[in-house]
This record gives structure tokens, sequence and C-alpha cells, in this order.
């Protein structure tokens, strides 16, 4: 039957996946680049309220803004480090589990599928 069934969906958590770093690092330096791009946007747009005598000190878009400077400021710089890393070594084997997939994007199509070992 389906994934569901029986308790399957738990035993996905041991699942491994085998991807070299030159696979990897087109998806890393994307998400790098949307990351970057948004922490600068949420950066300006608090910079823009910042100077508005009429925008309370107190206005919840400075929290939310705050939010997505930290939540994506954080992962530009973990990116950073995977970046330095796979242009480092692109032909190291890292060994990733389900989470680390769905992280870097990697079920979407690549050039570079030809490398992927599963």
């Amino acid at each position: 039957m389906g994934m569901f069934n029986d308790h399957v969906a738990a035993q996905r958590e041991q699942w491994k996946y085998s991807y070299t770093a030159k696979v990897m690092l087109p998806n890393a330096k994307r998400l790098l680049k949307h990351h970057g791009d948004e922490e600068m946007a949420a950066r300006n747009k608090t910079a823009i309220l910042m100077v508005d005598p009429g925008v309370s000190q107190n206005d919840t878009r400075f929290t939310d803004l705050k939010r997505a400077i930290t939540t994506h400021g954080t992962l530009k710089e973990q990116l950073e480090v995977f970046v330095h890393e796979f242009e480092r070594d692109p032909d190291v084997r890292y060994t990733l589990g389900l989470g680390d997939v769905t992280f870097f994007e990697l079920t979407l199509p690549s050039k570079a599928d030809d490398d992927r070992v599963l």
C-alpha cells in the first residue's frame, strides 16, 4: 500500500543518499543567493521603516523583519560554509538524510544527475 501505512513513514528517517559535492554545489549557490537576497530585502525594509517618523517603534513589522533577517541571515551563513566546502573538493561524496536532500532541493532535475548514486 501507500507510504503512510503500517508506520512505514517512521523508517524514512533511516533512508540515506549519496551525493558528490559537485552535484550539490549549484543548489547550494542558488540557495545562498536566495537567502542573501531575502536578508538584504528585509534589512532594506527595516531601514525604510526606521527613518519614517510616522512608524511607531512598537510596529509589529519590526518583529517580522527582524525574524526574517535572523532566519535568512543564519541560512546564508550556513550555505556560505557549504559552498566553500563543495568548491574546495568537488569529488567528495556526502551521505545525506532525507532532510538534507530536501534542504538542498536535490529532488529537482539537474544536469549532474549522472554523478548521483542512490
